[in-house]
């Protein structure tokens, strides 16, 4: 039976990038001059496990590339080698490049890259170069000569419950097949009557032989995950006292090949019963399983059979004995019996030996393992993971389309929940007082599931954070500067969707930090600053958002600059110019085009990017803002709602349409008195809010349609804030709070200021969700022209000068 492996790709895949992960970060992490241990062998474990896997899928160019990194990483474990940074940075390009590669292997490309052969050929120059002469290695304790050449003997007896641990032996033994010419034997004796078979469980044991060529410690590492699991034995096979097979002369010599149908199990034949009657005709019985129709753990079928089997038996009958155990399968199976001469091992000859020898000889390492004499199990030079078991059974992997489909349902929930609730308005509640619990329940439930759903999407930014570490170093050391980067918060979690999209802006923002912000070390040092560099990544919660701070100690921007080359560049004019604020004038950067680097270089200097990263991050509903200080350094501060899903909304109605604010967004609700409003010059209202004075805006005029408000006394007021600016926006009328589900109109729709989204009501109405930024944003934008005067003042100034009214 042939098995398909290539519905296991796409695992390897994803593996071998967390395992490309682990390797860079513990690679930024080495010291040359202090090598640990337990970070060379991590990384070891990172590269054997990508160049086993790429073995067992036929990914020749990838397990040729990593086998020399693996080398080179085998001989700094061992000592044989010292660690250098050129042989850090090369270890790097190399993570770099098998991204590449795997990469390509999954579009179907598997030919080595250009870069995969120059790095190959470099690794392979070190280690020609420096390499330890040979012979001081396999002197340590004198051998005998014929013992040298004597080929490796192997007894693997896994755990019963190996396979509960996520270990599978027919993955180990593919491993054990790449390392050289392989002659394999399965021990099937320990296999249960078929009514006490646990297809989790391990029955069977193993002995090989492999070439003597192959060094031990490559052999060791082919089991380093299952030491502890299995019983292992590696000795010259020298070693080994021949293995004798009693010749009972009066005896006939019977070879059989039974290869039972894979469904021979379902008629209600056991072949393992078939087996045991053989076993009782004989006075010598040797079988062997063959396993090659085994298929992986997760596609294992307890009621099918996968084996064949080589059996050898010397009795005292005739063949027709033999076919009568074979009576009920035959017609089902592929059986052939045939008699042979048994003869005895030569002296002298040993068990490897007689393996290559004619199919008389074949006998000897067909013996039970049981009489092979036992071993100490060999341990494996590094250290297993703890508690790899349990972690790997903590998580599962879930395709995303999965769990998008998980939160449409979930959506479609709240909808279902919320049109209930609507109809049990129209229902006498004294009447049916169960129908109001039990919506009640659905709401908390409801709501329970909803953010149980929301927590599956949600991940740690580390995911995002730890690429920066890699691209501080890499970019420092081509712009010969000295950065420390800090991180702080990457156990804060942020929706899926919004990691990804957020992932290229940042790398802009810390790329442009390291470029435009973070001096020279001899300015640094003559700026009476640290000749090292400090970029800080921050993220936390607030508000209901979340927050990622990029933070700088370098030069800061220089405001007269940035206005000079806005004004160069005609975005604004001199008079402009003379009343912007410091937030406005850094606001400027994220201009199309706009870049104040003296020189374009390969990292930046063109004014590409900045006004694609505002773009991106606005398009999350997020906002993103500057402050600096010249000499002191510079933060940028982007906001982010933590899902793009689901919200609490205050649903309110203005003529005929319906909106809604997200609830977090919102300070408080009031009915406007003409005493609390006061009017600035261009016509501008504001309200007088206890301490402070509030804008107004009229939401009919802003998206010009009819509203039941005639004049400002005595309307409903909502107050909403964002970034620290609050607005007044006045509504006909608040219509309750409820949970909604935000579904996106980019697809159909053009994107509209103020807009964000839209939602379905209970009754099928659909509502549109304004954006708090956006509608704060528009205000801004609106210069008011004073009534007697040209002069014009920014709708932020406005916003600021209230405050300052009492």
């Amino acid at each position: 039976m042939s098995i398909d492996l290539s519905q296991f790709h796409q695992v390897f895949f994803e593996e071998s990038v967390e395992g490309l992960d682990i390797m860079e970060s513990a690679l930024m992490e080495l010291d040359p001059t202090d090598v640990d241990d337990e970070t060379i062998n991590a990384i070891f474990r990172c590269a054997h496990s990508i160049k086993g896997g790429s073995a067992t899928f036929s990914f020749n160019a990838i397990c040729d590339f990593t086998h020399v990194l693996e080398t080179l990483l085998d001989q700094v474990r061992s000592g044989q080698r010292s660690l250098v940074l050129t042989h850090v940075n090369l270890l790097l390009e190399s993570v770099d490049c098998l991204r590449e590669m795997l990469a390509l292997a999954q579009s179907g490309e598997l030919e080595k890259t250009e870069q995969a052969a120059t790095l190959q050929r470099q690794f392979e120059a070190i280690l020609a170069n420096e390499g330890p002469a040979p012979a001081q290695k396999t002197e340590a304790a004198p051998t005998v000569n014929s013992d040298a050449d004597a080929p490796w003997l192997i007894t693997f007896q896994p755990s019963l419950e190996i396979m509960q641990t996520g270990n599978d032996p027919a993955r180990i033994l593919r491993e054990l097949r790449n390392t050289g010419a392989l002659q394999l034997v399965a021990n099937s004796d320990a296999l249960p009557e078929w009514g006490g078979f646990d297809p989790e469980q391990c029955y069977l044991s193993w002995r090989a032989s492999v070439p003597a060529s192959i060094e031990k410690n490559a052999l060791e590492e082919v089991f380093e995950w299952v030491t502890d699991l299995a019983d292992i034995s590696i000795t010259r096979s020298g070693d080994c006292q021949p293995l004798a097979i009693d010749q009972h002369e009066n005896n006939h010599c019977w070879k059989i090949h039974f290869v039972p149908s894979i469904d021979v199990m379902r008629t209600g034949n056991d072949p393992l019963r078939i087996l045991a009657e053989l076993k009782n005709l004989s006075s010598t019985y040797h079988s062997k399983a063959d396993t090659k129709g085994l298929p992986d753990f997760a596609d294992f079928e307890p009621e099918s059979c996968y084996l064949g089997w080589d059996i050898k038996l010397e009795a005292n009958t005739e063949v027709t004995e033999i076919e009568t155990a074979f009576e009920w399968v035959a017609d089902e199976s592929q059986l052939t019996i045939s008699a042979l001469v048994a003869a005895p091992r030569e002296d002298g000859q040993t068990e490897a030996e007689a393996v290559n020898s004619n199919e008389a000889k074949l006998t000897p390492i067909l013996a039970p393992v049981s009489v092979v004499e036992q071993k100490e199990p060999v341990k494996a030079s590094k250290a297993k993971p703890a508690n790899k078991a349990s972690t790997d059974a903590t998580f599962i992997r879930v395709g995303i389309d999965k769990i998008d489909n998980l939160i449409n349902m979930v959506g479609e929930l709240v909808i279902t929940q919320s049109m209930l609730g609507q109809l049990s308005e129209d229902v006498d509640v004294a009447k049916v007082p169960r129908l109001v619990e039990g919506l009640n329940q659905l709401e908390q439930n409801t709501r329970e599931l909803q953010e149980g759903v929301m927590r599956i999407r949600m991940l740690p930014i580390s995911f995002s954070f730890n690429r920066f570490p890699r691209l501080v170093r890499d970019l420092s050391q081509r712009l010969e500067k000295q950065v420390e980067l800090v991180i702080h918060g990457e156990n804060t979690e942020l929706d899926k969707t919004v990691m990804e999209k957020i992932g290229d802006p940042l790398v802009h923002l810390v790329r442009n930090a390291v470029d435009h912000g973070i001096e020279l070390p001899a300015a640094r040092l003559a700026a009476g600053k640290p000749e090292v560099g400090t970029i800080t990544l921050d993220a936390y919660h607030k508000g209901g958002n979340i927050v990622i701070e990029i933070k700088d100690d370098g030069a800061g921007l220089n405001r007269d600059k940035v206005l000079q080359k806005a004004i160069d560049k005609k975005i604004i004019s001199a008079s402009d110019a003379a009343m912007m604020t410091d937030e406005q004038v850094y606001d400027l950067i994220f201009q199309p085009g706009f870049s104040t680097a003296a020189a374009v270089t390969d990292v930046s200097g063109r004014g590409v990017g900045m006004d694609v990263v505002k773009r991106n991050i606005q398009a999350l509903n997020g906002a993103v803002d500057i402050a600096s200080k010249l000499g002191e350094g510079s933060t940028i501060t982007i906001r982010l709602p933590l899902t793009l899903a689901i919200l609490d909304g205050q649903l309110i109605r203005v003529g005929g349409n319906i909106y809604i604010f997200p609830l977090i967004s919102i300070v408080e609700s009031m009915q406007c008195r003409s005493e609390y409003v006061n009017q600035l010059a261009g016509g501008q209202q504001v309200f007088r809010l206890r301490d402070e004075y509030v804008p107004i805006i009229e939401l009919s005029k802003t998206f010009s349609i009819p509203s039941d408000t005639d004049s400002i006394e005595g309307a409903l007021m909502v107050v909403v804030e964002f970034d620290g600016q609050k607005v007044g926006v006045i509504v006909d009328e608040l219509l309750g709070q409820q949970q909604v589900v935000i579904k996106s109109l980019e697809q159909n729709y053009k994107q509209v200021e103020g807009v964000s989204g839209a939602t379905i009501l209970g009754d099928g109405t659909v509502a549109l969700i304004l954006d708090v930024q956006s509608i704060v944003d528009l205000f801004s934008q609106k210069l008011v022209v004073a009534q007697n005067t040209s002069t014009r003042v920014d709708g932020y100034q406005v916003m600021r000068s209230t405050k300052t009214l009492n």
